[in-house]
Protein backbone atom coordinates (compact mmCIF):
# COMPACT_ATOMS: atom_id res chain seq x y z
CA UNK A 1 0.00 0.00 0.00
CA UNK A 2 1.41 3.39 -0.89
CA UNK A 3 2.25 5.83 1.97
CA UNK A 4 -0.47 8.32 0.98
CA UNK A 5 -3.22 5.71 1.13
CA UNK A 6 -1.93 4.32 4.42
CA UNK A 7 -1.85 7.83 5.92
CA UNK A 8 -5.34 8.66 4.61
CA UNK A 9 -6.74 5.49 6.18
CA UNK A 10 -4.93 6.24 9.45
CA UNK A 11 -6.30 9.79 9.53
CA UNK A 12 -9.84 8.55 8.83
CA UNK A 13 -9.59 5.86 11.51
CA UNK A 14 -8.05 8.26 14.04
CA UNK A 15 -10.73 10.86 13.41
CA UNK A 16 -13.54 8.32 13.83
CA UNK A 17 -11.90 6.96 16.98
CA UNK A 18 -11.55 10.45 18.46
CA UNK A 19 -15.15 11.32 17.60
CA UNK A 20 -16.43 8.18 19.33
CA UNK A 21 -14.22 8.81 22.35
CA UNK A 22 -15.30 12.47 22.59
CA UNK A 23 -18.99 11.57 22.30
CA UNK A 24 -18.73 8.98 25.06
CA UNK A 25 -16.62 11.22 27.30
CA UNK A 26 -19.07 14.12 26.96
CA UNK A 27 -21.99 11.96 28.08
CA UNK A 28 -20.56 11.63 31.57
CA UNK A 29 -19.80 15.32 32.15
CA UNK A 30 -22.37 17.58 33.76
CA UNK A 31 -22.84 21.15 32.58
CA UNK A 32 -21.56 22.37 35.96
CA UNK A 33 -18.33 20.37 35.95
CA UNK A 34 -14.93 22.00 36.02
CA UNK A 35 -12.96 19.72 33.71
CA UNK A 36 -9.22 19.95 33.50
CA UNK A 37 -9.31 19.83 29.70
CA UNK A 38 -11.22 23.10 29.53
CA UNK A 39 -7.92 24.87 29.15
CA UNK A 40 -7.05 27.94 27.09
CA UNK A 41 -7.51 27.73 23.32
CA UNK A 42 -3.72 27.77 22.93
CA UNK A 43 -3.58 24.27 24.42
CA UNK A 44 -5.94 23.01 21.70
CA UNK A 45 -3.88 24.81 19.05
CA UNK A 46 -0.63 23.28 20.34
CA UNK A 47 -2.20 19.81 20.48
CA UNK A 48 -3.57 20.22 16.96
CA UNK A 49 -0.08 21.20 15.76
CA UNK A 50 1.43 18.18 17.50
CA UNK A 51 -1.21 15.95 15.92
CA UNK A 52 -0.52 17.38 12.47
CA UNK A 53 3.20 16.81 13.02
CA UNK A 54 2.56 13.19 13.97
CA UNK A 55 0.44 12.70 10.85
CA UNK A 56 3.30 14.05 8.74
CA UNK A 57 5.87 11.86 10.55
CA UNK A 58 3.64 8.83 10.07
CA UNK A 59 3.48 9.60 6.36
CA UNK A 60 7.24 10.14 6.13
CA UNK A 61 8.03 6.89 7.96
CA UNK A 62 5.07 4.95 6.52
CA UNK A 63 3.66 4.29 9.99
CA UNK A 64 -0.07 3.77 10.27
CA UNK A 65 0.08 3.93 14.08
CA UNK A 66 1.88 7.30 14.24
CA UNK A 67 -0.53 8.86 11.72
CA UNK A 68 -3.51 7.33 13.56
CA UNK A 69 -2.38 8.79 16.90
CA UNK A 70 -1.73 12.20 15.31
CA UNK A 71 -5.18 12.26 13.74
CA UNK A 72 -6.84 11.20 16.99
CA UNK A 73 -5.04 13.95 18.95
CA UNK A 74 -5.82 16.61 16.35
CA UNK A 75 -9.47 15.59 15.95
CA UNK A 76 -10.07 15.39 19.70
CA UNK A 77 -8.72 18.90 20.26
CA UNK A 78 -10.72 20.31 17.36
CA UNK A 79 -13.84 18.77 18.94
CA UNK A 80 -12.96 20.15 22.38
CA UNK A 81 -12.32 23.60 20.94
CA UNK A 82 -15.61 23.57 19.03
CA UNK A 83 -17.66 22.21 21.93
CA UNK A 84 -16.20 24.24 24.77
CA UNK A 85 -14.85 27.43 23.27
CA UNK A 86 -17.15 28.07 20.31
CA UNK A 87 -20.41 26.51 21.51
CA UNK A 88 -21.15 27.09 25.19
CA UNK A 89 -22.83 24.50 27.37
CA UNK A 90 -25.93 25.54 29.29
CA UNK A 91 -25.62 25.87 33.06
CA UNK A 92 -27.79 23.87 35.43
CA UNK A 93 -29.75 27.00 36.30
CA UNK A 94 -30.48 27.67 32.61
CA UNK A 95 -31.65 24.10 32.12
CA UNK A 96 -33.88 24.20 35.20
CA UNK A 97 -35.38 27.55 34.21
CA UNK A 98 -36.21 26.21 30.74
CA UNK A 99 -34.16 28.94 29.10
CA UNK A 100 -32.27 26.46 26.93
CA UNK A 101 -34.18 23.98 24.77
CA UNK A 102 -33.12 20.45 25.69
CA UNK A 103 -33.83 17.64 23.30
CA UNK A 104 -32.36 14.79 25.32
CA UNK A 105 -34.73 13.48 28.00
CA UNK A 106 -31.82 12.05 30.01
CA UNK A 107 -30.29 15.54 30.29
CA UNK A 108 -33.49 16.94 31.75
CA UNK A 109 -33.86 14.05 34.20
CA UNK A 110 -30.22 14.36 35.26
CA UNK A 111 -30.61 18.13 35.77
CA UNK A 112 -33.65 17.63 37.99
CA UNK A 113 -31.95 14.87 39.99
CA UNK A 114 -28.84 17.02 40.50
CA UNK A 115 -30.98 20.00 41.50
CA UNK A 116 -32.83 17.91 44.08
CA UNK A 117 -29.57 16.69 45.60
CA UNK A 118 -27.95 20.14 45.62
CA UNK A 119 -31.10 22.03 46.58
CA UNK A 120 -31.00 24.18 43.42
CA UNK A 121 -34.06 25.35 41.55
Amino acid sequence: MNPGTKTALAVAAGTVGAALYFREAERGISAESNCSYLSPWTTDLAAWGAGATLIWLGYKHESFLISFMGAAIAALHVAQFAAHKVVTRPTLQELMAGQIPVYDREDVEAAHMYAAIEGVG
